[in-house]
């Protein structure tokens, strides 16, 4: 376990964490994973936190 200081509030770890990655540039080499517009990557995002 540890803990991490993030923008002034205190993280601790003491499970696994996982991070989701959105693809918002365009110069991605697969077109079907890529996200424009506010609504569709917080649509995405969403799906994540769940």
């Amino acid at each position: 376990m540890f803990t991490m200081n993030c923008n002034g509030r205190l993280w601790v770890v003491d499970k696994p964490q996982v991070m989701g990655i959105i693809n918002t540039t365009p110069d991605s080499f697969y077109a079907g994973s890529r996200y424009t517009g506010t609504d569709s990557i917080m649509e995405v995002a969403g799906k994540m936190d769940s």
